[in-house]
């Protein structure tokens, strides 16, 4: 039976994926290309992999990656999001491409299956505990094969601008800002150590928020200036985390 915090995600997810149904969700706006190359940046993908990611919402990152040739298995709670996913993907003509997953991973779901796993803006939100959220990632963790590598991305609370984002963006889920609050860089590098990952690194993206770089194309390069900076880059937008499995 799907706890309070679940059943409200459910409701909330379900609800965005209506303002994507008319969508092309394979056409990258400057934002989301800039977005998806930096996660592919962190990816081994010389090769045909076999990805899961949790989290998937409507899956445009999901769809992506298959298009490029890869086999992914879309996991997310909202059925509603999977159902548009599936219908863009026969619609590119990526159904073998992808697999989709209706579960919350509170329990293990896969074991020592894929090559990469993706979590992407959605550890914060599995959970209002955080034992429950690490018990999400564990089980996530398990369907790697050994060896295999993460990557697990999450806004920053040390970014200030993302106060004013929770504070004032319409349709934001506020009950969420106390585990993201807990979902720092050097938080979330702790956990995957006591999860016996190897290799955690923690590299810096974003500072400026890129929805507006399609009226000020230098929001990139301030930002990427930023992320070289020591000390500077830990305020920046979001944390990508990789990790090894042992």
């Amino acid at each position: 039976m799907r706890n309070k915090h679940t059943t409200e995600n459910i409701r909330y997810y379900d609800t965005i994926t209506y303002r994507y149904k008319n969508i092309d969700l394979l056409k990258f706006d400057k934002a989301a290309s800039y977005q998806f190359e930096k996660i592919i940046e962190q990816l081994d993908l010389t090769k045909k992999r076999n990805i899961i990611e949790l989290g998937s919402g409507i899956g445009r990152y999901s769809l992506a990656l298959a298009k490029l040739g890869h086999t992914v298995t879309a996991v997310d709670i909202s059925q509603e999001g999977l159902n548009l996913l599936e219908k863009h993907a026969k619609k590119n003509k990526l159904g073998k491409n992808i697999t989709v997953v209706n579960n919350d991973f509170s329990k293990v779901v896969f074991r020592n299956k894929y090559d990469i796993a993706l979590c992407i803006s959605t550890y914060h939100v599995v959970s209002d505990k955080e034992d429950g959220r690490i018990k999400i990632l564990s089980n996530l963790l398990e369907s790697l094969k050994p060896r295999g590598n993460l990557l697990l991305i999450e806004p920053n609370p040390f970014n200030p601008l993302f106060y004013f984002f929770y504070l004032f963006y319409p349709g934001v889920q506020r009950r969420n800002i106390t585990s993201f609050l807990t979902s720092s860089p050097f938080r979330l590098k702790k956990i995957l150590e006591s999860l016996e990952m190897e290799k955690v690194t923690i590299n810096y993206v974003g500072f400026l928020p890129l929805r507006f770089i399609k009226k000020f194309s230098e929001i990139i390069i301030i930002n990427e200036f930023i992320n070289k900076m020591p000390f500077l880059n830990i305020t920046s937008a979001f944390s990508y985390i990789t990790a090894i499995k042992k």
